[in-house]
């Protein structure tokens, strides 16, 4: 069970439907759609229920689920983000992991924002890549903010302390042995564009800012 799954919940429940859920979350209502149902399928019950096509009723083990994934107080969404800021999750094991499997076929630290250490693995690769802004994780601190600012935040916030790495798409699976979580957020492509997939088919060209070390 993940938080944003529940985070996911939460939102559907409250707001009632699937569709501004999405929007207040910054997922596709499938993706959404998807982490309910792995919920449901987790906790071997159904938590939601459809009243006609648009609207939506929780059903007792939802009512029970939802007592225990209230939305987290500003205070305590604030000392989460900066417990992870200055603790950030430990990728030594995770990388061991990819190099003993001869897994990665390109990987590097990603700490400069997400586009900016994009651009250099793809520059390194000679590739470009399509980053889905339905798969981004994103802590729930960003709920509520307009979201232009929490998908820059994802994007261009920096300081993530992470693992950034491709595989090839049919060695996948093998990742459901990783030491840590992995999130899959797109794939590399031919040519060297950046380019954000959005909800409805849309396309977007990644700007390409964060912190680089070589700017005065």
């Amino acid at each position: 069970m993940e938080w944003q799954q529940l985070l996911g919940f939460y939102q559907v429940a409250k707001l009632g439907s699937f569709t501004k859920a999405a929007e207040a979350t910054f997922r596709t209502q499938s993706a959404l759609s998807q982490q309910v149902k792995a919920l449901e399928d987790e906790l071997g019950a159904r938590l939601l229920e459809r009243l006609g096509k648009r609207r939506l009723k929780l059903t007792v083990a939802g009512e029970r689920l939802l007592e225990f994934v209230p939305a987290p107080p500003p205070g305590e969404a604030r000392s989460r983000v900066l417990d992870r800021f200055y603790r950030p999750p430990r990728q030594a094991a995770l990388g061991e992991f990819l190099a003993r499997r001869a897994l990665a076929t390109c990987c590097m630290d990603l700490s400069d924002g997400l586009v900016r250490d994009l651009d250099r693995l793809c520059k390194a690769s000679g590739c470009g890549a399509e980053v889905e802004a339905a798969c981004l994780p994103m802590d729930g601190a960003l709920v509520g903010l307009p979201w232009e600012k929490a998908l820059d935040f994802a994007l261009r916030g920096g300081e993530d302390q992470i693992l950034l790495f491709a595989i090839p798409p049919e060695r996948a699976q093998e990742l459901d042995e990783a030491p840590s979580p992995v999130h899959r957020i797109g794939r590399l492509v031919s040519g060297g564009a950046l380019d954000l997939l959005v909800s409805g088919g849309g396309r977007e060209a990644l700007a390409l800012q964060g912190f680089d070390h070589f700017t005065p």
